[in-house]
């Protein structure tokens, strides 16, 4: 069964790149409350993405429970899927065991496509707690794959590359979508609800 957390991230990934910057927090603090929870925006990631990681996990391990979010823009040098799984890979192992915890990174300097199997190009990850876990059972070494530079592989023997249809616009900008909550907490319309619907 399909963890509901993760598709509540999906859901509020897709509702707040369709808006201007300036009406993300505002819009995502409602839909938070719509679900009996909090949004906390945490800034600007400026570090290299590799750093980027550590402070989230950092960030989501001592925050309360909830949705925290950031906005990112890399450099050109490190643009495209390399940063994300950059992030992705760090973040998975610093929230290997973490149940509760949930990172959802991907672009949003771009004309908004649906994220989700079916395209060629990988626009987002998402990565929890057993990411790492689930690498092992596919039969994949984390460090060694790591060692290779195959992070890339890794996110996509755990299922946790985000897909779209890769239609660049500007310099992309990326929307960064942790969460905080045990499993199970969030009831089978707990997406629906965050969403107003």
């Amino acid at each position: 069964m399909s963890d509901p957390r993760r598709q509540l991230l999906l859901e509020l990934y897709t509702r707040l790149v369709l808006l201007p910057s300036a009406e993300q927090p505002a819009a995502a603090a409602l839909c938070a409350e719509n679900a009996g929870t909090s949004a906390r925006w945490q800034g600007v990631l400026e570090e290299p993405p590799h750093e980027s990681a550590v402070r989230i996990a950092h960030s989501l391990g001592i925050g309360p429970p909830g949705l925290q979010l950031w906005r990112a823009s890399w450099s050109s040098e490190v643009q495209g899927v390399a940063p994300l799984t950059r992030l992705a890979m760090v973040a998975a192992r610093l929230l290997a065991g973490r149940e509760e915890l949930l990172l959802l990174a991907a672009r949003c300097g771009r004309e908004p496509s649906p994220i989700g199997p079916g395209s060629q190009v990988a626009e987002g990850v998402l990565v929890d707690g057993n990411s790492c876990a689930r690498m092992a059972v596919a039969g994949l070494d984390v460090e060694t794959e790591l060692s290779a530079g195959r992070g890339l592989a890794l996110l996509e023997a755990a299922g946790d590359l985000l897909y779209g249809a890769g239609q660049a616009t500007a310099a992309p900008q990326f929307l960064v979508i942790g969460l905080n909550m045990a499993v199970g907490e969030l009831g089978a319309r707990g997406s629906a609800r965050l969403l107003g619907a």
